[in-house]
């Protein structure tokens, strides 16, 4: 009776197609690798040289600051704050009586006619015993950079206690750092959120983008109007020369900062 001899399998990276499509391939392969690992090397930069300044609202510290900046999330159609708005303007009303600062800057986007997250913010800082002399309202905050720098630049405020969740802030005191900010952070995380790893996601993203955005801006004056334009103006009569501006929508936060209404920065 003849004996069947076991064929050995050739290993899956020996075998030659796989072979010749590794050799000829390399350099796809290289670069899908890079396009993978540089952005997270940049995300992880800015969470670790922010991380040691973020603190749970227990672990803040009781130093005063200039201002508390709550920045905005969405509100829903009947005005009432999204979870996550809510703990951040939870905790920043508590820090509030807990006197680090004598005032509370509420930062969102009130762009659209009939959608105005400032105002929302403030009928719950009011609801909550916030005094209404000590709320400022920035209804031009359409990102974080804008919020930041809108709270220096226009508000005068050269040290920060910056609430939000925690995966916010380390972008949130990244942008502070790089506009001469002195800020830390305050954790709002009083709950689980839906969908938080979508938001972790996405905030790989815009870490990335701000890293960028942080190194290509224009040096930072003293002081701009809130109304001011943001283009240089003309010089020695000949036509307007563009200046080189952050990559955000400057224009409609021009247009924006004119909103009229009661203490807005």
């Amino acid at each position: 009776m003849e004996v069947q001899k076991k064929t050995r399998r050739t290993p899956f990276f020996r075998r030659p197609r796989v072979r010749r499509l590794l050799r000829k391939g390399w350099p796809l392969l290289a670069l899908l690798a890079v396009l993978l690992l540089v952005p997270l090397g940049f995300d992880r930069y800015v969470v670790w040289s922010t991380r040691d300044r973020v603190y749970t609202e227990e672990e803040a510290p009781r130093d005063k600051v200039d201002a508390i900046l709550v920045l905005g999330a969405y509100v829903r159609d009947d005005g009432s704050l999204c979870p996550m708005l809510e703990d951040r303007m939870t905790v920043g009303v508590r820090l509030y009586q807990a006197g680090i600062s004598d005032t509370l800057v509420l930062s969102g986007d009130a762009s659209r006619e009939g959608y105005d997250e400032p105002e929302a913010m403030k009928q719950f800082a009011l609801q909550h015993g916030v005094p209404e002399q000590a709320i400022v309202l920035d209804k031009a905050g359409l990102s974080t950079y804008a919020s930041v720098y809108r709270a220096k630049n226009v508000g005068g405020y050269r040290s920060l206690a910056v609430v939000s969740q925690q995966y916010h802030l380390y972008r949130a005191l990244y942008i502070a750092d790089a506009l001469e900010v002195q800020a830390i952070g305050v954790s709002s995380d009083l709950q689980r959120y839906w969908n938080q790893f979508k938001y972790d996601c996405r905030e790989i993203l815009a870490r990335n983008k701000d890293f960028w955005q942080c190194r290509r801006l224009p040096p930072i004056r003293s002081a701009w109007p809130a109304c001011q334009s943001w283009r240089t103006s003309r010089t020695h009569g000949s036509r307007p020369r563009r200046g080189r501006t952050p990559r955000i929508n400057r224009r409609k936060i021009q247009e924006t900062a004119c909103i009229r209404a009661t203490n807005t920065v």
